[in-house]
């Protein structure tokens, strides 16, 4: 369905939209610009505003009373598969989102970017590589990290860009796919929304499920794991690996102290020199080999490719430097929401003494790797109190116990101001080299707001605590 089908297929049509939160700011003006009414539905009566052509339906239980509406838009926080949701589906009304409408509507190509973590990493460095290279158009970099793409759809031209981020939350019930999809490695996570790893990998797969035969699908070859993508692939599929040399792939070389992206593609091999990179670890070449696939497909050069990966800082709260004081270094990875992308942001750092952050809330996965990583690899290990963390200091003492060469210290109690406590407890231990490492493996609703809130709280207390 094309964009004036999709506009008519809402003519006439009882819009109903369901959460007014981040991804429907734009997209509910814009639907009142375009001549419809629309009813919004919240449980927080502050969200209202004037905007003409809308009604405001607050009340505690937005699923209810669903068959009012012709046409549903859900917001990605509302599982696809709820009974209320399925139960609309039944008696055939159109359940729909911002993301499938952009698609329908962008007259352009759309760069996707999934995965369990580096979506956000991958899909900026990527924007910097095709603003620097890409001649035909403009590039738009949208979803979480980005903006929100109903804030300049109308604005797009056939050859510009749209580099989006997308969740498994919106992916679940897609039924188009982009011209490029980016499947980032998939682990366990949101299953308290999805329920199931499967369900989840499912949902994540549909990024590129639904191409055609002319697009292209960048997966990640590292993990066995990933072989449902690959199973659905309909086009052209390019993979990624960190070290390993394969056909129709990207992998990366240490020479003589360079490090050299190589990209075999056809008859061809390119090399593009990536030495002095500031974006710290080896796992986050898993987000530089797909973005220079992907550039590489715009017509980017190596060497534009070369000078945005070197350049880039990556973003906050994603293993960023804070600070370096009196020879220690302080990295904020507050986005490390899952035993593995904590283990990866612990061997960032090889040689080095680790003074980790751990604890809090989590959906059930299994937290042994991250504790055999923080005994071989850290120096102390600080607990951030959380509903989870008793679990995690007791698996922690079982292990260090199993190991008689374990040298780890296991810092626990710490009271709010947590961050602040916790800092005051490491402080003593301390030497010139260390790296101070808020990775914490775990969600962070007990104590702070999200991730983000947890990541700026660290950084402030860094800052008070260690800076005139």
């Amino acid at each position: 369905m094309n964009g004036t089908s999709a506009l008519q297929a809402l003519r006439g049509k009882r819009i109903g939209v369901l959460g007014y939160g981040v991804n429907h700011h734009h997209l509910v003006p814009w639907l009142t610009r375009q001549g419809f009414s629309v009813t919004v539905r919240d449980k927080n009566e502050k969200v209202t505003s004037e905007i003409e052509g809308v009604t405001w339906d607050i009340r505690a239980d937005i699923l209810s009373d669903l068959d009012q509406f012709d046409v549903i838009f859900r917001s990605p926080s509302i599982p696809y598969y709820d009974a209320a949701i399925q139960k609309a589906v039944q008696k055939g009304i159109v359940i729909t989102s911002q993301t499938k409408l952009f698609f329908q509507l962008a007259p352009c190509e759309i760069i996707g970017v999934t995965g369990s973590k580096g979506k956000g990493t991958t899909a900026t460095l990527l924007s910097h590589m095709l603003t620097a290279g890409y001649t035909k158009g403009k590039t738009y970099l949208a979803g979480n990290i980005g903006v929100d793409p109903f804030s300049f759809v109308d604005d797009l031209e056939e050859d510009d860009l749209v580099v989006l981020e997308l969740s498994s939350f919106q992916l679940t019930d897609m039924h188009m796919s982009p011209h490029v999809a980016i499947a980032l490695h998939v682990v366990p996570e949101h299953l308290e929304h999805h329920k199931t790893f499967s369900a989840y990998q499912a949902a994540k797969v549909n990024i590129l499920a639904h191409q055609r035969p002319t697009d292209l699908a960048i997966v990640n070859g590292e993990y066995a794991d990933m072989a449902p993508f690959f199973a659905a692939v309909q086009g052209r599929v390019l993979r990624y690996t960190r070290h390993i040399p394969q056909r129709e792939a990207a992998w990366v070389e240490n020479l003589d102290g360079q490090e050299v992206i190589f990209v075999q593609q056809g008859n061809g091999l390119e090399s593009i020199d990536i030495t002095g990179r500031v974006l710290l670890g080896d796992h986050n070449l898993e987000n530089i080999l797909p973005a220079t696939l992907a550039a590489l497909h715009y017509g980017v050069s190596p060497a534009r490719i070369a000078e945005k990966v070197v350049a880039f800082k990556g973003l906050e709260h994603r293993l960023s430097l804070v600070g370096t004081y009196n020879g220690v270094s302080f990295y904020d990875d507050s986005i490390a929401t899952t035993p593995e992308s904590a283990v990866v942001a612990m061997e960032a750092f090889p040689g080095r003494r680790i003074h980790a952050l751990l604890g809090g809330k989590t959906e059930g996965q299994p937290l042994d790797a991250v504790v055999r990583a923080a005994l071989e690899r850290c120096a102390t290990v600080s607990l951030i109190p959380g509903k989870d963390t008793p679990a995690l200091e007791k698996l922690f003492r079982k292990t260090a116990k199993q190991r008689r060469d374990c040298e780890c210290l296991l810092l626990t109690g710490a009271k709010e101001p947590i961050m602040e406590t916790i800092l005051s407890g490491i402080h003593p231990h301390l030497k010139p080299g260390d790296v101070v490492l808020l990775s914490p493996a775990t969600k962070s609703f007990d104590f702070f707001k999200d991730y983000k809130d947890r990541g700026e709280q660290f950084v402030k207390a860094v800052r008070n605590r260690y800076e005139p």
